[in-house]
């Protein structure tokens, strides 16, 4: 669903001054889909739900945005962790990106 999100765009909640996160699955409210809704950035989660069919397999619907729906134009660490999705299954819980300018570090 992370993926899927980063095809509407950058959903990452805020974590300090430079630091985003990904939403995680533990019970720190900071970080998961829950603060997500209370955020200005949740536009892109309504998108997504909008677009999605309840009768329909939501999985396969997941992964047609990912490999056929999603725009041309995303460039840089989205299209590199929408396009590879082992990353997000690699980094855990408390996985951070850093902007330093136009180079964006992930901290695992």
């Amino acid at each position: 669903m992370q993926r899927a999100l980063l095809c509407y765009g950058d959903y990452l909640l805020s974590f300090g001054v430079k630091r985003k996160t990904f939403l995680n699955t533990t019970k720190d409210r900071d970080t998961t889909f829950k603060k997500l809704l209370l955020n200005p950035e949740s536009i892109y989660l309504k998108q997504l739900l909008e677009n999605l069919k309840a009768e329909e397999n939501i999985q396969e619907q997941l992964r047609m945005i990912i490999h056929h729906d999603k725009p041309t134009d995303i460039i840089g660490w989205r299209k590199q962790i929408i396009e590879n999705g082992f990353i997000l299954k690699s980094i855990g819980n408390y996985n951070l990106l850093e902007y330093q300018g136009k180079i964006v570090k992930l901290f695992i």
